[in-house]
């Protein structure tokens, strides 16, 4: 699946916008009017917008009460203007306010004019191109930024898929009524070496490797070609071996196959290959093991996780 494809905003939604932040300033602040600080560059457009809604507009940081932008997306700007002014960051939009399912890459019509997502996008690699000192306008390198940023919709395509669609790959073929409850000789599923290719949230350097997976099983038989398809749909994203042997335990365990999940993610670490450390880039692994109380009978669980964690180190 792709990710959610980019929103564009007319003016009319901003419009709307800039009504709601307008309430939500002055219900935080009674009948005050706090003097608002646009930050550049986003912040100047919403100023154009609040200005003739009659509240104050300053030039400097430090004769605000208040800072504004147009969107709160990582919270790094807001963070550090909070941390250099001591000024609160209200915004049009804030990412963090919204359902992760439901979020996705917004324009605003002052961008779209410019080229939008993917004129910003491939300005992004310009800079960082330009930034390790090269020359973004040479011929090899010319047509590289839209190329990366067209790359990056298979790259990272597993943000567009959900954990709705992650259950309904993982619950396919299964009977109506779901999974049982598992006992002490419950069937294992073992599905050892499925391949993957990621990308390092600590590095943004690309790590490959394979996964190992055992399922202690309280339902029919687990589908290796859904596992596998998870597996990709987790990967493609910024991610990391712990953070991928957890989340794809915990999918599996909303299976209704499966009361125990074992997970072991060997990866190569390219981030130390990049930066001439061979000794300590060799394959590292990272396991996790995680359970559905409810598909286990009581008194069971320590002997499932142990035939689970044992299937593991045998792959």
């Amino acid at each position: 699946m792709s990710p959610p494809p980019p929103r564009t905003l007319t003016w009319a939604d901003v419009d709307r916008l800039a009504d709601d932040l307008v309430a939500r300033i002055r219900r935080e602040w009674g009948r005050a009017d706090p003097p608002l600080w646009p930050i550049p560059r986003g912040g100047v457009f919403v100023a154009a917008l609040l200005a003739p809604r009659g509240l104050t507009l300053v030039g400097e940081p430090e004769d605000a009460a208040l800072a504004i932008d147009d969107i709160i997306d990582s919270g790094a700007t807001a963070a550090r203007v909070e941390r250099e002014h001591g000024l609160r960051t209200f915004a049009l939009l804030d990412r963090h306010a919204i359902p992760a399912g439901e979020y996705s890459w917004v324009v605003f019509p002052w961008e779209a004019a410019t080229g939008g997502y993917g004129a910003d996008a491939e300005a992004v690699v310009t800079r960082m191109i330009e930034l390790v000192g090269d020359d973004a306008a040479r011929d090899g390198l010319r047509d590289t930024p839209a190329r990366v940023v067209a790359g990056w919709r298979d790259q990272f395509a597993g943000y567009g898929v959900t954990a709705a669609a992650i259950d309904a790959l993982l619950a396919a073929g299964d009977a109506p009524d779901g999974g049982g409850v598992a006992g002490p000789d419950a069937p294992l599923a073992v599905i050892a070496g499925i391949p993957f290719h990621a990308t390092c949230e600590r590095h943004l350097q690309p790590f490959p490797g394979r996964v190992d997976v055992v399922c202690a099983l309280a339902g029919p038989a687990l589908d290796g070609d859904a596992v596998a398809r998870v597996v990709d749909a987790l990967a493609r994203r910024l991610t990391w071996r712990e953070r991928l042997a957890r989340e794809l335990a915990e999918a599996l365990c909303r299976a209704p196959a499966v009361a125990v999940a074992g997970v072991r993610v060997m990866a190569t670490r390219h981030c130390l290959l990049a930066r001439d450390e061979p000794a300590e880039s060799a394959p590292l692994a990272a396991s996790a093991v995680e359970a559905n109380r409810a598909r286990v009978r009581d008194g069971d669980l320590q002997a499932l996780r142990g035939a689970v964690e044992g299937a593991l180190e045998r792959c």
